[in-house]
């Protein structure tokens, strides 16, 4: 079975954080596999997002940026967004 990208490999970050703003693109901030839709109240895929909700917190440590899909130290359920998209974002 052939590798086949789950998104083009020349795409660089501002291109990424567009993608989410839009709604075209979104990760999972536990595993950081691509979800089709950009959702603050629900920032993880729904495999994830099962487990999530037998402990329900918010400020559990997760790796990837809901936003991006860059690894980032800081991210929870609670804040989903790693701090260069939330200034991106935000301006």
């Amino acid at each position: 079975m052939a590798y086949k990208p789950k998104e083009a490999p020349n795409k660089g970050l501002v291109e990424k954080i567009m993608d989410s703003v839009t709604g075209e693109a979104a990760y999972c901030i536990r595993c950081g596999e691509p979800m089709n839709k950009f959702d603050l109240e629900q920032p993880l895929c729904e495999k994830h997002y099962q487990i999530w909700v037998k402990y329900k917190d918010k400020k559990y440590k997760e790796k990837f940026c809901h936003a991006c899909g860059q690894q980032e130290p800081n991210i929870s359920f609670e804040k989903p967004i790693g701090r260069v998209c939330f200034n991106r974002l935000n301006k």
